[in-house]
Order: C-alpha cells, then sequence, then structure tokens
C-alpha cells in the first residue's frame, strides 16, 4: 500500500498516489484522532486543511467517524457560510477505496470553488472516483 509504487505500476494516478502519501504522512505525525483519541488508519482517516480571512491557516486529521459527524458537519457549515475556506480535502476512504460498482458520496470543489458532497450517480459533481477509467 504504498502510493508511489502504486503510481508506477499504474494502479492510481499521479494525483491519487502524491494524495495517498500525504495522508499517510499526516497520520504518521498525528497517530490519534485528536477529537475522538482513537488511533488512526489511514484507509479511514481524513485529512483537511483550512483557511480563513486573514491569512490564518491550519490543518487536522480526524477518523472518518468524526469527520461524518457532528465535528466535520459544523467545519463544512462554517466553510459554506464563507468564514473560512477548505483549501485541502484527504479522505482515506475515499483514496484508498476497491473499486466498486456501489454508489459513494465524496468531497469535490463545485464551479464556484465551494466545497460540496455527491455521489457518483449524480449529475451534479464530477466523475466519483471509484469509478474512473471504467
Amino acid at each position: 500500500m504504498n502510493g508511489i509504487e502504486d503510481y508506477m505500476a499504474g494502479r492510481v494516478d499521479a494525483d491519487t498516489a502524491v494524495n495517498r502519501e500525504a495522508l499517510r504522512y499526516a497520520v504518521t505525525r498525528r497517530i490519534t484522532c485528536p477529537q475522538s483519541g482513537a488511533v488512526l488508519d489511514v484507509r479511514t482517516a481524513v485529512y483537511f486543511r483550512i483557511a480563513a480571512p486573514g491569512g490564518a491557516t491550519g490543518g487536522e486529521v480526524v477518523t472518518g467517524e468524526v469527520w461524518d459527524g457532528p465535528y466535520g458537519q459544523r467545519i463544512r457549515e462554517v466553510a459554506d457560510a464563507g468564514r473560512v475556506e477548505i483549501t485541502e480535502l484527504l479522505d482515506g476512504r475515499v483514496l484508498f477505496a476497491e473499486p466498486s460498482a456501489e454508489p459513494r458520496t465524496y468531497p469535490y470543489v463545485d464551479a464556484e470553488g465551494q466545497h460540496r458532497w455527491a455521489c457518483c450517480d449524480s449529475e451534479i459533481g464530477p466523475v466519483c472516483p471509484h469509478r474512473q477509467g471504467r
């Protein structure tokens, strides 16, 4: 499960390989989720980076459950209200997912630069990562 080796073998594209390694780095630096205390697993961790007006930035890596729960919902609400911008979002559940025929919900940035969630079967967003190459 090495992003660069997977890229060299043609199993993933360059962006996916780099994003996997960036998420792996964030998980190894943090080890445990600062919100739940659970040990982080790169395959299910979510790293996000935000920027606030005035130039302040920050990032955090949490479990997928924390991101999907009230904590992540609050961050997405604040971003949707325009008080911060989510500048990077790496979800291990998407990056390390095995290709599947099942629809998934995934993050994307719309034409106005807003972070949104869509399903691979949605007409709104881009092609879902697990359907690329099919």
